[in-house]
């Protein structure tokens, strides 16, 4: 038998359950009404956890066997109470992560009408039974009264000792037995509610419409994320900061001097240029003075910074390392608008959306390929402009620009960026060897000669060698005299007393005694060249025996780093360039050996650059505090050699030979094309180790043979290919064949339909699509050759996918020639002959013009990035189509996308337009076009027949003067807004009433064929080139059908 306080214990907490449950379930009804959250919702839902929790105590603590009636049956109460309680804890918990618009959603998901009305019904059962019968006949009440007598009353629950004394007084009802302080604060509780659900219902409509444009904006705003990342990774360059980061660190205190504010100096001062409103500073200086050191310095210091803040408060600073000897594009022009691009986009979201509204075209752009110089020149000098406080660019090496860009180009740009109108202003420092161009264009601006003013730093530098690598006392001769030879002879020349330095420690190495040292000191030369001529010939009598070998090895590096501006030399491939054994053994294996295995051979590298090189050319590391070769070569990863790579001490190293053409190089008695031969199978045997991020539709051997120079000859090509070949195979890639058409390798793709059986037309009209993805000089000779194989390709089709949602996308069959021209619209203006013979090509083998199809664009929406399904295969980049991508679907035909790339650019002029018709002999007034669907906010349009005419009307689309229409610069993003803006108010207007539901039933049932979807799941990245073509097979039939 239970004790008078436990049994109004437990009853209270009955009733206090009761009560919060009471307050959880008016609360869910009235959001489930009106849509709106509640954030008392979690705080009831918490109370009525603590409340169970206590019950549960009482429960568990006592002895509830041989119960008198009355309590028996309060027992039972509480314990489907409690488990009614834990049942609404439970849904409660699901939607605990919920907030704002979310909690209505979840609570219609987790909260079904059924089971929320059952609890409800539970709850008053329960409080019913608690009222009429179990605290009428609970305790005596004298008994309770006492309770009130005993010491211990005071120390319980408030909500408890209201309880019981409201007990003692006769009550039985809930709002009589829970506290007073309770139900007051439960009735402005509900009076609030009450008041705010009245302004609710008149703002219910408003807040939904409120939850539509968050939810537009938030998908907005992914969209402009995930289309600045796709801008900027077209941008971007994985060398893009190399030169940089292989700058050495100054040594400590020097260079200081060119902060001093000292009125009497022999330069121009550069504090005052960096307060002052001039806008141009140049760095001169001797090969190897320490330029790009300087400029490395004045970028990171922070009295840069606080120098420019006296002329534009918070300043950008941007800069670029113009690299000769780095790869093609880290010594372009090119090279250089990327970065500064690059930079100035990844700092500034708003400059990059400007630019996008205002050449919504750059939108599109996904490769480094897709932009031209022309195109990044207007861009970054427009880009600087919209800058809102003041710019300073820090340029290094100009004198290291490409000769087929040239000097005079990179002076032209850097006037055109300086002199850029800006309220804030733009300044550039930029740094050169003293060469006649630059001499001649920066004569008149602020400068400094560096190997004028570097004295004391070497002096400095010079110093500190002597005290911490000579280890040895240098009695008999006074270290100043060491100093003073090296500062003499150096005449400013950073490099030139490394190299002297790096001579004396090798005689310090040799046991040299100071007098031996300074000897070897004294009969340094101190021009640089003569200094270079001196570490050849102090390889002694091994320098004529290695000479021709010598030869070699420089010549491979120069063209690794000149000639194949894609590809970088790390340790492996320059050892296997290099080494025939290697190049030998590697495809024999058909396992490859582990790297560990080959470490002994890339340590040999290290050896011979030493022995037969002099120094001149080094293997470095490129781990930031990890020097030591041979400990980054035992690393337990697939590739440790990607860390280690081969590079000149200098670039005035490359110019020494080059200059020793031909007393030096010219030794070598290899070919130039065997060279080229060697360095391809390198980078192609390197593919027996992929790394773990490879990229299977991308091949460095392949971009490179198309561009090679000399041009390999055929024999030669083709063992390549076969190379390539038997290491996808090796590693179980299938896409040999799609990359070799995607590059215009002709060769094997005939060689596979020449030894392909039956009929071959298929597995033909699958290369072509693959060939059409990627348009390069070579292109047009392959679809050629594929076009002499197999039958007609009247009906052959390509897959255009457009994203529905974020799973799902519809893949709208498009002919061969229409899907060209959608992967070729960002070809160059220069190429448009190639564009045009490839159109020739087609209509010669039969392909129908009129055909029509689907073919998503942009109405008023400015841009859309682009996603991907399979990497590898063909037609594997597809668009949104929705209001903040491509917002418009058309039936066009051929002719129409034709006109359209001739027409819309404005890079032709209106008697180029009307050759090109002539050539071709397009019939314009058959071509063809009509909108078919207009997403606008979360609507989409659906336009029939009779609303075409109409629709083209309003749109001005296509424009009958379009031929005729003189070229122009092109309507910017505002220009284009103002004109669509009410053009495409007045299509809602004709379109209003006629909404799409489901997308891809409105075009089927009105004729449009798809794909079955069992094709659709067959495409995969794990699929050979033959199924691949008997999927596209299918598909071209199941199309072709619903003509």
């Amino acid at each position: 038998m239970l004790d008078p306080l436990t049994c109004l214990s437990i009853a209270c907490s009955v009733m206090q359950i009761v009560s919060f449950s009471h307050d959880v379930t008016s609360i869910v009804k009235r959001i489930k009404k009106d849509g709106t959250a509640d954030p008392q919702l979690r705080e009831h839902a918490d109370n009525l956890s603590k409340s169970s929790e206590g019950l549960e105590q009482y429960l568990q603590s006592c002895d509830l066997k041989h119960l008198p009636k009355n309590q028996e049956d309060l027992r039972e109460i509480a314990s489907k109470c409690l488990e009614t309680s834990k049942e609404i804890q439970s849904k409660m918990d699901k939607i605990d992560s919920s907030r704002g618009f979310l909690v209505l959603r979840a609570l219609k998901l987790k909260w079904r009408k059924g089971d929320f009305e059952k609890l409800e019904q539970d709850m008053r059962k329960y409080q019913d039974t608690m009222q009429t019968h179990i605290l009428v006949h609970l305790c005596n009440q004298n008994d309770a009264a006492a309770l009130e007598q005993q010491a211990g009353f005071q120390k319980l629950d408030e909500i408890l000792k209201k309880f019981i004394r409201a007990y003692v007084q006769g009550q039985a009802q809930l709002r009589d037995l829970i506290s007073d302080e309770f139900w007051a604060t439960q009735e402005l509780v509900s009076a609030a509610n009450e008041a705010t659900s009245r302004q609710i219902e008149a703002e219910s409509h408003k807040t939904r419409e409120h939850v539509t444009t968050t939810q537009a904006a938030t998908e907005s705003r992914r969209d402009q994320q995930a289309q600045r990342q796709q801008v900027l990774g077209s941008l971007c360059d994985k060398d893009m900061n190399a030169r940089r980061n292989q700058i050495e660190t100054r040594h400590t205190d020097t260079f200081s001097w060119v902060f001093s504010e000292v009125i009497q100096r022999p330069w121009d001062s550069f504090t005052e240029w960096l307060s002052s409103k001039d806008s141009i500073y140049w760095i001169s200086g001797k090969a190897g003075s320490g330029k790009s050191t300087l400029m490395k310095f004045l970028i990171d210091d922070e009295r840069t910074s606080q120098y420019l803040y006296k002329w534009a408060p918070d300043c950008s600073i941007y800069s670029h390392f113009i690299w000769n000897s780095g790869t093609r594009i880290q010594g372009s022009i090119l090279g250089l608008l990327r970065s500064l691009l690059y930079q100035i986009f990844d700092a500034h979201e708003y400059i990059l959306v400007h630019i996008l509204r205002k050449w919504p075209k750059f939108s599109r752009n996904k490769n480094p390929e897709d932009w031209s110089r022309g195109d990044l020149e207007e861009i970054l000098v427009h880009s600087l402009s919209l800058h809102q406080k003041g710019v300073c660019i820090f340029l290094d090496g100009l004198d290291e620009i490409d000769p087929r860009d040239g000097p005079f180009d990179l002076l032209h740009l850097v006037r055109q960026i300086s002199s850029i109108p800006k309220n804030n202003g733009l300044k550039v420092c930029a740094s050169s060897r003293p060469e006649a161009s630059f001499i001649q264009g920066l004569t008149t601006c602020p400068k400094l000669r560096l190997q004028d003013l570097t004295k004391h730093d070497v002096e400095v530098y010079a110093k500190d060698f002597l005290q911490t690598k000579c280890t040895f006392n240098l009695s008999g001769i006074d270290e100043s005299q060491f100093t003073d030879e090296i500062v003499s002879k150096a005449n400013g020349v950073f490099l030139w007393v490394s190299l002297a330095l790096k001579s004396l420690q090798r005689g310090i190495t040799n046991g040299d005694d100071p007098t031996k040292l300074m000897e070897r000191l004294r009969a340094l030369p101190s021009e640089l060249g003569k200094l270079y001529e001196e570490m050849l010939k102090r390889l002694g009598d091994d320098q004529g025996l290695y000479s021709m070998e010598a030869a070699m090895l420089f010549n491979i590096f120069i063209l690794f780093s000149e000639n194949l501006p894609y590809a970088r030399p790390n340790l492996f491939q320059y050892a296997v360039a290099i080494d025939p054994a290697l190049r030998d053994m590697l495809p024999k294996q058909k396992t490859p050996p582990s790297p560990t295995s080959l470490k002994k051979s890339l340590l040999e590298v290290d050896r011979k650059l030493m022995s037969r090189c002099a120094g001149i050319l080094e293997v470095v590391s490129h781990l930031k505090g990890q020097a030591d070769i041979e400990h980054i070569l035992s690393r337990d990863v697939i590739r440790p050699w990607d860390a280690i790579g081969i590079e000149f001490l200098h670039r005035s190293a490359k110019d020494f030979l080059l200059s020793m053409k031909d007393t030096l190089l010219d030794q070598d008695p290899t070919s130039a094309a065997k060279r080229q031969f060697q360095v391809l199978q390198a980078i192609i045997l390197e593919g027996s180790y992929p790394p773990k991020n490879y990229r299977p539709e991308g091949n460095a051997a392949m971009k490179i043979m198309i561009e090679a120079k000399p041009t390999l000859p055929n024999d030669q090509e083709m063992d390549l290919l076969k190379l390539t070949q038997e290491i996808y195979e090796r590693n179980g890639w299938c896409e040999f064949y799609e990359l070799a058409a995607r590059y215009g390798l002709h060769q094997p793709l005939i060689h596979l339909l020449e030894n392909s059986p039956g009929d071959i037309t298929p597995l033909r009209n699958y290369l072509l699509l693959c060939s059409l993805t990627n348009h390069n000089v070579r292109t047009n000779t392959t679809v050629s050759q594929l076009l002499g194989k197999g039958g007609n390709c009247k009906n052959s089709v390509a897959l255009f996918p457009v994203f529905m949602e974020a799973d799902s996308f519809l893949s709208l069959p498009v002919p061969l020639l229409g899907y060209f021209f959608a992967e070729a619209y960002s070809v160059f203006h220069e190429e448009s002959k190639l564009i045009e013979k490839m159109v020739a090509l087609f209509l010669e083998a039969g392909a129908d013009l009129e055909q029509k199809f689907l073919y998503p664009t942009l109405g008023i929406s400015g841009a859309a990035h682009y996603e991907v399904t399979h990497r590898t295969r063909p037609c594997y980049t597809g668009y949104p189509l929705k209001p903040n991508g491509f917002d418009l679907l058309l039936e066009i035909n051929c002719i129409e996308i034709i006109l359209t790339y001739f027409v819309a650019r404005n890079h032709f002029t209106p008697a180029e337009r009307l050759a090109v018709i002539s050539r071709l002999g397009l019939d314009v007034e058959r071509a063809h076009h009509k909108v078919l669907l207009y997403f606008y906010e979360d609507t989409v349009y659906g336009a029939e027949d009779e609303d075409s005419d109409t629709l083209n009307q309003i749109l001005d689309w296509p424009p009958p003067s379009r031929i005729h229409r003189e070229a122009d610069s092109g309507e910017t993003r505002e220009e284009w807004e103002r004109k669509r803006q009410p053009q495409f108010e007045k299509v809602r207007e004709v379109l209003k009433g006629k909404e799409v539901d489901d997308v891809k039933k409105w075009l089927t049932d009105r004729g449009h064929v798809f794909p079955e979807d069992s094709d659709m799941a067959a495409i995969s990245d794990q699929a050979s080139v033959h199924e691949m073509a008997e999927i596209y097979e299918r598909i071209r039939k199941t199309v072709g059908k619903g003509r």
